[in-house]
């Protein structure tokens, strides 16, 4: 992938660009989740996309991989109009929004705060869905436990034991903790609002999710018909959170078929599907 640097709301940021020779479908613009970066994250999806002709854009969000880190409070609006602006500046037209993880909050915020810039919306294991999640603000934000997570043995010995320890074990995970550590309710769907605004955007929306995810239930597919019922939700079996990683020729016919039905005008299936290797 080629790396480019811009400046989005006066900050240095860096993505990843991976063009087919003749591309096929709107431009895929990825949003990557906690502790990680574009590149990181979408790789694995460079070749499968490649040759279904999908152009893919692998953004490193402010304050991730090689963008610029400022110390500020992190916010589902700052994100939105940061990513936004991106797509401005790029000059595509009706881009293809996906989000991995807590990109997929991020993205579903950004479509409702900015629906006319997008022409889809993929969710993939998105975080903002779970039940009892909006109680992770609360606790990560407790001045108790924000002094735990400064301490490498609580990241170390008790973080690691959880679902979140092959993710915590990395030092940059760690401090990306830290560095949101005042920002845990500005990134929620519920606390600044973007929940009751999800209702409102009429894009189609593709969700997946790996059928070994540990770190996000199955339930939350639940929820993201709930708040977004357009959706069409895709469970693809022998993959865990990083499902791109895991089954990148699957995560990629999926999408692929979820494209085909959006550009020829389909309406897309709203019952459950789960995507096999013959798939």
């Amino acid at each position: 992938m080629e790396a480019h640097e811009i400046e989005l709301g006066g900050y240095r940021h860096v993505y990843h660009v991976a063009a087919p020779e003749r591309p096929l479908y709107p431009p895929v613009l990825a949003v990557h989740g906690f502790g990680s970066s574009g590149l990181q994250s979408f790789r694995y999806l460079v070749g499968p996309f490649r040759q279904y002709g999908i152009p893919l854009y692998a953004l490193d969000l402010l304050g991730s991989g090689q963008s610029q880190k400022p110390d500020l409070v992190y916010s589902l609006h700052l994100f939105a109009d940061l990513i936004t602006e991106w797509v401005e500046r790029l000059g595509v037209d009706n881009p293809v929004l996906l989000g991995h993880s807590m990109g997929g909050k991020i993205a579903a915020a950004t479509a409702a705060a900015h629906p006319e810039y997008y022409g889809a919306l993929v969710l993939a294991a998105s975080a903002g869905f779970q039940r009892n999640e909006a109680l992770l603000p609360v606790v990560l934000q407790h001045p108790a436990i924000s002094r735990l997570v400064e301490k490498r043995w609580f990241t170390k010995h008790v973080l690691y034991g959880t679902p979140l320890g092959k993710v915590m074990a990395r030092e940059e995970s760690r401090a990306h903790l830290i560095r949101l550590k005042r920002s845990f309710h500005h990134l929620d769907l519920d606390r600044t609002g973007f929940r009751e605004r999800l209702h409102r955007i009429s894009l189609p929306v593709l969700a997946l999710h790996g059928d070994r995810d540990r770190i996000i239930r199955r339930d939350a597919l639940i929820r993201i018909r709930k708040d977004l019922p357009q959706s069409r939700t895709v469970v693809i079996r022998n993959a865990g959170h990083l499902l791109m990683k895991d089954q990148p020729i699957l995560f990629t016919r999926s999408l692929k078929s979820f494209l085909d039905q959006h550009t020829t005008g389909h309406q897309a299936n709203r019952f459950m599907t789960v995507a096999t290797d013959e798939a």
